[in-house]
């Protein structure tokens, strides 16, 4: 009898020091986080359009590449929950480091250009809103539905243009813009043991993707710029983030965000409008990949 009443008050001792650092998943349920986060992303943009006449016959072929695009960037998400549904959503402002711009130019009879430069005084900004339902299973994991909207843009500048290894300074300044923004959906799945939290999830992105060409001055290469579209577009999202909860509601994170889009069936628009013709540009396909990674802190009320 002894021990058992001893093993009786071992296991109370033992829960009642596990219920000091382990919080159910249903608690945390009822909770609302905010965090600021600071972080390093990793850009690859390019574009490529097939230009016809007026009769529908091939006329040239562009592609244009952005690579090593260096974004550093900071933001703010949050977290609210009640019960089982939860809103959560994040908006970031980024800045983009040098990187290499790159368009090849190949007309019917087989002759390229090559244009190429580097790019500065980029900015990024970005914004998601989603609102899910969490099932939860033991206390510790969950997963559910979710969805929502987004929104991303990326603008670059163009610097030390050469076109065929000459400097072409009339080409210095141009900028290049890109949007994604629409609907999706998705589901989003949370562990939850001992102070340890980690969410992850998956995304896919119906969106309508603008780009934008502009050179800000009058001249003969006015022709650059130009107004892009495509609505077929969409965008696979895979994050994972990993909290720890520290001391007085605190808490420390670091998360991670891999992104593949890609956009088609578009078309080119002059802004100059007696540019506009019946010959017409066709967007091939427009692409974006991503990869982040950030260190965040947050508090808990």
């Amino acid at each position: 009898m002894k021990l058992k009443h001893g093993l009786y008050v071992g296991v109370a001792c033992l829960s009642a020091a596990l219920s000091m650092v382990y919080e159910p998943l249903d608690a945390i349920q009822q909770s609302t986080t905010l965090d600021a986060y600071a972080g390093y992303r990793f850009d690859n943009l390019s574009t490529s359009v097939h230009s016809f006449d007026c009769d529908g016959v091939f006329r040239s072929m562009s592609r244009l590449k952005e690579n090593r695009l260096s974004v550093w960037e900071i933001g703010l998400k949050a977290h609210l929950n009640y019960c089982s549904w939860y809103i959560r959503g994040f908006g970031s402002y980024g800045w983009i480091y040098p990187g290499k711009y790159a368009e090849s130019i190949k007309d019917e009879r087989g002759s390229f250009n090559k244009i190429k430069g580097k790019l500065n005084q980029g900015r990024t900004l970005d914004g998601l809103i989603g609102f899910g339902y969490l099932f939860s299973y033991d206390n510790t994991f969950g997963m559910g539905p979710v969805g929502g909207w987004s929104y991303d843009r990326q603008r670059v500048q163009a610097e030390h243009v050469e076109v065929d290894g000459l400097e072409e300074r009339l080409l210095n300044g141009l900028t290049y813009t890109t949007q994604w923004k629409g609907p999706w959906l998705g589901v989003d799945a949370v562990y939850e043991n001992h102070g340890l939290i980690i969410h992850a999830g998956y995304e896919f992105h119906w969106a309508h993707w603008n780009g934008q060409w502009r050179l800000k001055r009058d001249s003969e290469f006015f022709a650059h710029s130009d107004n892009r579209s495509g609505r077929s577009a969409n965008g696979n999202v895979i994050y994972v983030d990993g909290q720890w909860n520290w001391v007085c509601g605190w808490r420390l994170g670091l998360g991670t965000r891999l992104q593949v889009w890609r956009a088609e069936h578009g078309r080119l628009t002059p802004i100059d409008r007696r540019l506009i013709s019946c010959e017409t540009s066709k967007l091939k396909a427009a692409k974006w990949y991503s990869a982040e990674i950030a260190l965040d802190l947050g508090y808990v009320f």
